[in-house]
């Protein structure tokens, strides 16, 4: 059993994709939550490496170990709100697209966060992208808050749809926005 003083150590250095499948085993098939809480704990650390390579290794963890993730929803939220890292936002943001929203469960907070990613500007496309799909999950529950959504993504046309990415996923949003509105 590694202790977190050992992980930390092995994140704050260059990872490569054989650390990244050693490490998830480790966290799903060794004693498991023990493992995956010292992973999440340094998910949340002060240092950017050791904090991106923990939320890198979280990205691909197999199916139980995403629904090891589902439960910890809040606190990736928690995060995503907090973080001012691009690179850990956009795995933390990874991290919830692959995730079920409730709808009892929809923080306005987020949503509210998400829907002003997605139309700005000053963002990475792949934060854009992963907000509006975001965004569209949590609005899913709600026919008001989904025309709210469509509005939202008619605007990112007029303003600077200019990347396939973006374009991409706005056509693939509005698709579904159509298919839920049926």
């Amino acid at each position: 059993m590694m202790t977190i003083c050992q992980l930390r150590k092995r994140l704050s250095e260059r990872i490569h994709a054989a650390d990244i499948a050693e490490l998830c085993l480790m966290a799903q098939c060794t004693d498991g939550n023990g493992m995956k809480a010292m992973l999440f704990k340094l998910a949340g650390d002060k240092d950017r490496r050791v904090a991106s390579n923990a939320l890198w290794v979280f990205s691909h963890f197999n199916a139980s170990g995403r629904s090891w993730l589902q439960n910890k929803q809040k606190e990736l939220i928690d995060m995503a709100l907090s973080v001012t890292d691009v690179t850990s936002l956009r795995l933390v943001l990874t991290l919830l697209e692959r995730q079920t929203f409730e709808a009892e469960s929809i923080r306005t907070d987020f949503l509210d966060f998400c829907l002003c990613r997605m139309v700005s500007d000053a963002e990475p496309v792949s934060i854009r992208s992963l907000s509006m799909k975001l965004a569209y999950k949590m609005c899913l529950h709600y026919p008001e808050l989904l025309e709210e959504l469509r509005m939202s993504v008619d605007l990112i046309d007029k303003t600077s749809a200019d990347s396939a990415g973006l374009k991409s996923c706005r056509r693939n949003v509005l698709r579904l926005i159509d298919v839920t509105n049926r």
